[in-house]
């Protein structure tokens, strides 16, 4: 999956190459959520980690807490009712 580059058209085989957007939507709203929710991603020295350990280990909290929603709700409904 391409944008129309030309370089693309000379480095992939015809019947290999799509040009176009529409199958990359997903996987870019999937990054964009990431980065949204963890912010070791976000640009700023103060919260990058250092360690490829914790960026590993936030990876997989926020996809277990995102394949497991029930997992997080009743903490999750504890943490809101302080402030509700």
């Amino acid at each position: 999956m391409t944008d129309d580059w030309p370089g693309d058209h000379r480095l992939i085989p015809a019947a290999q190459l799509m040009t176009g957007k529409h199958l990359t939507f997903p996987i870019e709203q999937d990054n964009s959520n990431i980065c949204h929710v963890l912010a070791r991603f976000r640009r700023r020295t103060q919260v990058v980690s250092k360690t490829e350990d914790m960026v590993d280990l936030s990876l997989r909290l926020y996809h277990h807490l995102h394949d497991h929603p029930a997992t997080f709700a009743a903490p999750s409904a504890t943490f809101l009712s302080i402030f509700g």
